[in-house]
């Protein structure tokens, strides 16, 4: 469907989820695909399921020496990548905002923004050599409006991801690099099935105008379109793939 022969990608945090969904579908459509995840034999599992196209790495996205050494490896070994995408981040759920500790405020800011930041200052150089490249982060429902499962530091983490994604688009747009952003609301998956009561499932559906969650299908398609030329005057977007949340 998309022209993504011989491209070069790395989708951080996909080692399972959604990461590994677009891993799936990216490799279907010609693209070597790198997938950094913080357990390496997660993403060795992964890799071996997937075959060939996907090389796995251990990265801890908050650790700035390890994300060069990381990026400087795979542009040694294919002569500079064409996609990122931001996948991983992690989360502490369910802590009111009066009781979140330092620690746990700095894991959820560094995991999903820090993360996001490190990954993309690695990455761009790379693509301004090539003059082009496509950036998708992954931001969040919580990013929008708030989210009370996952706690405040969450949502500002996620907030960050959308100004950033703004800036990064601004700044590298006449390098060729476009960057943008996806919202996901909750999404069914291996991280969510344990989280939410029968009782959260049922008030949180109540809130959804198309009836449902959102699959990892239904995010992988929508990132697999921003990195794609069908998405080429789109930049500094961020995409609400949330069932029409929003709406109401």
């Amino acid at each position: 469907m998309y022209q993504f022969a011989n491209k070069i990608a790395v989708v951080t945090g996909a080692g399972r989820g959604i990461g590994k969904v677009i891993t799936t579908d990216l490799i279907a459509e010609g693209v070597k695909v790198y997938i950094p995840d913080l357990d390496l034999e997660r993403a060795r599992t992964t890799a071996k399921l997937l075959g060939s196209s996907v090389i796995p790495a251990e990265l801890d996205v908050t650790n700035a020496t390890a994300v060069k050494a990381l990026f400087r490896r795979i542009d040694d070994e294919t002569g500079g990548i064409d996609f990122l995408v931001n996948c991983a981040g992690g989360y502490k759920p369910l802590v009111p905002t009066l009781e979140i500790t330092e620690d746990e405020f700095d894991m959820v800011l560094d995991s999903n923004l820090k993360g996001t930041f490190l990954c993309c200052q690695a990455a761009i150089p790379q693509m301004m050599r090539k003059k082009s490249g496509a950036i998708v982060n992954f931001s969040s429902i919580a990013g929008r409006q708030t989210s009370p499962a996952l706690g405040s530091h969450y949502t500002a983490a996620k907030a960050g991801v959308l100004g950033l994604t703004r800036h990064l688009a601004k700044e590298f747009g006449a390098a060729g690099i476009r960057v943008n952003a996806i919202a996901p609301g909750t999404t069914e998956g291996e991280r969510v099935t344990g989280l939410l009561t029968p009782a959260d499932r049922a008030r949180q559906l109540g809130g959804i105008p198309l009836g449902r969650f959102a699959t990892e299908q239904d995010m992988s398609r929508v990132v697999l379109f921003l990195l794609s030329d069908e998405a080429r005057y789109i930049t500094g977007a961020t995409i609400d793939v949330n069932g029409g949340v929003l709406t109401i």
